[in-house]
């Protein structure tokens, strides 16, 4: 809601942006001590289903935008927050593109935690981080082969294991922080 004054004044109602809705809700989880695992988790339940859902759907286009950010992911790949952030946006791609409004919003909200922890684990720089890159974007490409392939089933395991894998790694590197470490 605004409120302007003057004679073209009055009270508006705004539509919430993405964002301010992804810190609210991840205001209210941090209230309720939620984890930086349980938000992966979540996301493992939403995600891999859309990207099965994406391989059902995608149009020739959506195909050739993947593999283009492909292309950028790998010219990324030394640039660790950079690389980060661009594997966040493959992720918000493959949700957007599936085609379901209700759970894009959904994980439109998770975005800002997922955003936070990207640029909080990539930018530590771990010695290993260039190969653990590489194989983010061994992965990207395995969706896409299957997405391309119009193999649901391919890219809903593929998409799963990914997601568990990430998962691990960032919580066994983060020594699992509640969605609070991020707000800090």
């Amino acid at each position: 809601m605004r409120v302007q004054r003057g004679p073209k004044g009055g009270t508006r109602i705004c539509l919430p942006s993405d964002a301010a809705a992804g810190r609210s809700l991840g205001f209210l989880l941090q209230f309720k001590g939620a984890t930086l695992a349980e938000v992966m988790e979540a996301r493992a339940f939403i995600e891999p289903p859309l990207a099965g859902l994406l391989a059902r759907r995608a149009t020739r286009e959506d195909i050739e935008a993947l593999e283009a950010h492909l292309a950028l992911e790998q010219r990324l790949l030394g640039d660790f927050e950079s690389f980060g952030l661009a594997t966040a946006e493959f992720h918000h791609l493959i949700v957007e593109w599936a085609g379901n409004v209700a759970l894009s919003v959904v994980v439109s909200m998770l975005d800002d935690i997922f955003l936070k922890h990207v640029v909080r684990f990539v930018g530590r720089a771990r010695k290993d981080q260039f190969s653990l890159n590489e194989r983010a974007l061994a992965n990207h490409r395995t969706l896409v082969e299957r997405i391309a392939a119009r193999d649901p089933v391919g890219a809903e395991q593929s998409w799963l294991k990914h997601i568990n894998d990430a998962t691990e790694i960032i919580v066994a590197e983060l020594d699992g922080p509640t969605v609070l470490d991020l707000y800090y």
